[in-house]
């Protein structure tokens, strides 16, 4: 019996059961409404033989999944009723967010029962609250430990709320009933003192026999998943761990590197402590290389680094192929000691584009907008591709269109053959065709051979710069699509000629003007070529550079400006005088909430992307893969390791169910549900 009870809180389409069968386990769904909905029929809720009978053909049972708060005395409190029952048919029941209020009649907690219950009148002796503000997602994070792991990493926990915004809430333990549960009660995990003083008996999960308090974290919402956010996808994980719930599939997580290799612009102002373009390009070439000399090799997790090809062509957009073949940034030339690490950096890239550093095309001079017209658009003259100039091509539909079965005569000359659909037709009579130079007047991808001519010079530049394909081999086929853009029919079927399995983009259907309507896929998926949203794991929300966890003067510079993670100016009143601690505060709840949003990915929608100048513009110039040390003057910070080394950890504590892993993977993964 491998099989889970979940019991939410509403019935509408849930992110939950989506995870559940992405991870290929059995469950069954009940609801809560004035009686407990279940697919066997409705139990009134103090029919309590009729319930505990039912939840014996169940594994584990899981309750909650929402945010409560002290204020509100919900029905879902009724589920308390079940804390008595403990015999060895009794499945545990797992309450995920959901807390035992004092005060409700709805339930009564057995007289050993150790929590201290939640008082709404009097919450500060009966709980231990922290400081979260509005944004539950970027501030209720906390440093846990992992007691039977003996861990500690990052995540998003709570309870419940005092009210509906906060502050986040933790249960507090009776320490003698505890003591004299014995092997009956386990404290799974508390949180860890740094910023925050927590009480010696304040506790984030809790075994009571087998019965689990657990908490619920934050969530990333995006109404377009037509799915409600999920809630602590940590915790509902390492509840399964819990329960011994056995998934016939572990979920990849990989990462998306947006513009791989490039520099930064200045702030207006000129802040003090911004690395020089040398030290940055230092900082690139040691982070890459430490991912992908030790940390892929002890974890097997790609970074897909889209790198912004059309320098070779044309004058927009073009930072990679001007930085490495020309020695210019902005247009402006670059000092040689720059110069040298940006050529060890792409030579990294090039290096490990088939493991570690799979790199793939990112061309703002293209875009994905199949109704676009480029003008005096400049192709490529390399030998071998059937594109190239001088090879004079069709670059428009033809006016002609038969199905090859049912054409009897002769082919005129110059008709192309096409497969649509799995059939075969004929094609001629085109209306404009490329000549035989390389720049051609006037071109739009809305057809499939424009598409290839387009597509195939942005290969070609891949090739010129040194790599043996633009997809980083056969395991991570991922376009990184510029700004979001998908293209239409046409560009996805050369995109699927190329060889990519996915389309990183934005779910957008239009953005600003009609020609630039952007259609998706309703499945998200074409042709096998699938469209993959996008969770933002940047670190300011100005483009130019990072400056850190918080720098005075730039709110738009820091990650705690970008997240929104200043509660009442808990940082940026104490960052001169008491750093240490605003710098702890800082990256509890930002390495907490990032890691929490990686997470999301595992629903198999959308995937984690960052930029180099905004993740890595503030790690320390001299040493720049240390550890963040709160106690440094400058708060020296790589967010990129710093959030794959808790990932590291999280992955580690739920194995079963996670692990680092590629395109090919994830793109298996949704072809597997979408196919049941």
């Amino acid at each position: 019996m491998n099989k889970v009870l979940l019991i939410l809180p509403s019935v509408q389409p849930s992110s939950l059961i989506r995870l559940f069968n992405l991870l290929g386990i059995d469950y069954e769904v009940a609801y809560f409404t004035d009686n407990l909905q279940t697919p066997q029929g409705n139990f009134a809720w103090n029919n309590d033989t009729a319930i505990r009978n039912y939840f014996k053909q169940y594994q584990a049972v899981l309750v909650g999944f929402e945010v409560s708060n002290l204020t509100f005395q919900s029905i879902r409190q009724r589920a308390f009723r079940w804390l008595s029952w403990n015999d060895s048919d009794d499945p545990p029941v797992f309450y995920l967010g959901v807390y035992p209020r004092s005060g409700n009649p709805d339930f009564t907690t057995p007289a050993d029962f150790p929590i201290i219950l939640p008082d709404p009148s009097n919450p500060s002796a009966t709980s231990f609250s922290y400081a979260m503000g509005g944004n539950f997602r970027s501030t209720a994070n906390l440093r846990v430990r992992l007691h039977r792991e003996s861990q500690e990493l990052y995540t998003s926990a709570a309870n419940f709320l005092l009210s509906s915004t906060g502050p986040a809430a933790l249960y507090l333990l009776d320490m003698a009933k505890h003591t004299a549960l014995g092997s009956q009660g386990e404290i799974l995990a508390t949180p860890v003192s740094e910023d925050i003083s927590f009480p010696p008996n304040a506790v984030l999960a809790y075994r009571y026999k087998n019965r689990y308090l657990m908490p619920i974290g934050g969530h990333q919402h995006s109404s377009w998943l037509n799915s409600e956010p999920m809630n602590g996808p940590f915790w509902v994980f390492y509840a399964l761990k819990l329960a011994g719930i056995t998934p016939r599939y572990r979920l990849p997580l990989f990462l998306v590197m947006d513009d791989a290799l490039m520099l930064y612009f200045m702030p207006a102002g000129n802040p003090a402590g911004v690395p020089t373009f040398a030290q940055f390009a230092r900082i690139g070439y040691e982070t890459y290389r430490y991912l992908a000399e030790e940390f892929y090799p002890r974890t097997g997790c790609p970074m897909i680094c889209g790198l912004l090809t059309g320098g070779r062509y044309r004058s927009n957009y073009s930072e990679h192929w001007k930085l490495v073949r020309e020695q210019q940034w902005n247009s402006q030339p670059l000092d040689s000691e720059t110069h040298n690490y940006i050529l060890q950096w792409h030579d990294l890239l090039v290096r490990y584009h088939q493991s570690a550093l799979p790199c793939t095309i990112h061309d703002h001079s293209i875009e994905l907008r199949a109704n676009r017209t480029h003008s005096n658009f400049v192709r490529h003259s390399d030998t071998g591709f059937p594109h190239a100039a001088p090879n004079d091509v069709p670059i428009t539909r033809g006016n002609t269109v038969i199905r090859a079965s049912a054409y009897t005569g002769t082919v005129p000359a110059g008709a192309r053959e096409r497969i649509i659909d799995g059939e075969r037709y004929y094609e001629w009579n085109f209306s404009a065709a490329s000549g035989t130079g390389t720049t051609i007047s006037s071109i739009t991808p809305n057809n499939i051979y424009a598409a290839r001519l387009m597509w195939e010079t942005a290969v070609a530049e891949m090739r010129a710069l040194g790599f043996p394909d633009a997809h980083g081999g056969e395991e991570n086929r991922l376009l990184i699509s510029p700004n979001g853009f998908t293209g239409d029919v046409p560009v996805w079927r050369a995109l699927r000629e190329i060889g990519y399995q996915a389309v990183r983009m934005s779910p957008r259907r239009s953005v600003h003007t009609p020609p630039d309507t952007n259609p998706v896929s309703f499945v998200r998926a074409f042709e096998g070529l699938h469209f993959l949203g996008t969770l933002h794991m940047d670190f300011a929300q100005s483009f130019d550079i990072t400056l850190g966890l918080f720098y005075p003067g730039y709110p738009n510079h820091s990650a705690v400006g970008y997240y929104g993670a200043d509660v009442s100016g808990d940082v940026s009143d104490i960052w001169n005088t008491d750093r240490p601690t605003a710098a702890r505060r800082a990256y509890r709840r930002i390495i907490g909430a990032v890691s929490n949003l990686w997470l999301q990915s595992v629903f198999g929608e959308r995937v984690m992307m960052t930029h180099p100048n905004v993740c890595l513009g503030w790690a320390d110039p001299a040493d720049p893969t240390r550890p963040f040390d709160p106690n440094d003057p400058r708060v020296s910070i790589n967010f990129l390791l710093e959030v794959a080394w808790n990932m590291e950890k999280i992955v580690n504590v739920l194995y079963p169910y996670l692990k680092f892993g590629t395109v090919k993977e994830y793109v298996a993964m949704r072809e597997r549900v979408l196919a049941e």
